[in-house]
């Protein structure tokens, strides 16, 4: 008698099939198929027991899939950035992640936060809002006391944009109050 098996996911009886099959794997809104994955084969919800080694081939299409993400999401982030007219170091310190952060999400070494892709996005739709995000940081951050670039926002009427002049500025917060020195 043959060994059976049933589907874990489904709980439900469903026997399991032994053999090979093509398997997709996805990441994100990237895929790519796995040809003549080994193992245990539900016919229902499409979940694999796998049989020794493929595993791990499995993993490594997905691995390769994130690594192709990050690298999309941060090419885009990088165009976002460009737009804005903001260096890497100065996002980080305006949008969290230290000064560092920006040049790790740009070559894909690190993922940017869920909520750093979202901002950018919107940036990167409605450039214009850059302002509200420098006024609210402004106000969320005028009582700590440290080294920080802010970005000073001048508007600029040009003849098909909405973009406001951006200058990045150096300055010393103290107690509610601001000593700048501009990097221009």
């Amino acid at each position: 008698m043959s060994e059976q098996k049933f589907c874990l996911q489904c709980d439900d009886g469903t026997l399991l099939v032994h053999g090979k099959q093509d398997l997709v794997a996805r990441v994100g809104k990237l895929e790519s198929t796995v040809p003549a994955v080994s193992g245990w084969h539900c016919p229902t919800c499409r979940e694999c027991e796998f049989d020794p080694g493929e595993g791990q081939r499995f993993s490594a299409a997905v691995e390769a899939l994130r690594i192709e993400l990050n690298k999309q999401r941060g090419a885009a982030l990088r165009a976002s950035r460009k737009k804005l007219h903001l260096r890497q170091a100065d996002a980080g310190r305006i949008f969290g992640g230290g000064v560092t952060a920006f040049s790790e999400y740009e070559n894909g070494k690190t993922q940017p936060p869920k909520s750093t892709v979202l901002l950018f996005g919107l940036l990167d739709k409605h450039p214009e809002l850059v302002v509200d995000v420098y006024d609210i940081a402004k106000e969320q951050f005028i009582d700590d006391v440290g080294f920080y670039t802010i970005v000073e926002i001048k508007s600029k009427k040009k003849s098909n944009s909405n973009l406001s002049e951006i200058k990045l500025v150096d300055c010393v917060i103290l107690k509610n109050s601001i000593k700048a020195h501009s990097l221009a």
